[in-house]
């Protein structure tokens, strides 16, 4: 999306038509933000749509990084087929591993424990830092990340970005959240896994540019 894209002037009968696609509930919410300027209201619901794309890369990035951290760990304490150890996994991860699996089957593939692990959602992921799984922690988690964090605060942040990603991925406002932060807390993570991926994601990411612009500050709309 270009600045063009994002400021390009609208007549009447246009915004009316692309309030009306988006639906009165959608764009309501745009609307109060806009202090019911509905031409503002159509800008920021595009700054909006840049700004969720940005975060696509260093999103992915963290979900990716930490499911093959967290199961290359667990895995060289407990073996590649974890994931179906109870002496590992609780009643709820163990259900969604099993869901995963029929998932894999759906698609008429062999459900290894790669395959297995690439079907998992950021929740199964995040579930594992939760304080049921202190042992877990203390005993194998806890390698996976340098400098080693308190897990409250790593899992604080996950549950952020995981919360970011959802909205995202459902097409949902993320203007008025603390994105600045967000961004940080992706790096947080991704520095104590790689270093080497943190730097690279810095060094790609758009969402720095645009969250520094004033110019396409939702602030201006």
């Amino acid at each position: 999306m270009t600045d063009k894209d994002l400021s390009g002037s609208l007549t009447a009968s246009e915004v009316a038509e692309l309030g009306r696609v988006l639906s009165t509930e959608r764009f309501s919410s745009y609307l109060l933000a806009a202090r019911g300027d509905a031409s503002q209201a159509i800008q920021l619901h595009a700054w909006n749509t840049m700004v969720s794309g940005a975060f696509y890369g260093p999103l992915q990035m963290v979900e990716i990084a930490l499911r093959n951290a967290v199961h290359d760990y667990v895995s060289a304490v407990h073996g590649r087929q974890w994931l179906g150890d109870r002496q590992v996994l609780q009643g709820n991860e163990l259900r969604r591993v099993d869901e995963a699996r029929a998932q894999v089957r759906g698609k008429r593939k062999n459900p290894t424990a790669d395959r297995v692990v690439a079907e998992l959602s950021f929740r199964f992921w995040l579930s594992l830092f939760a304080r049921r799984y202190d042992g877990l922690w203390n005993a194998v988690l806890n390698r996976a990340f340098a400098p080693t964090p308190p897990r409250r605060d790593l899992y604080a942040r996950l549950a952020q970005l995981r919360d970011l990603r959802n909205r995202i991925a459902h097409h949902e406002p993320i203007h008025h959240l603390t994105l600045g932060d967000h961004y940080d807390s992706a790096l947080w993570v991704l520095e104590r896994i790689s270093s080497v991926t943190a730097v690279w994601v810095s060094r790609h990411s758009r969402v720095p540019t645009i969250l520094g612009d004033p110019e396409r500050s939702p602030d201006q709309f």
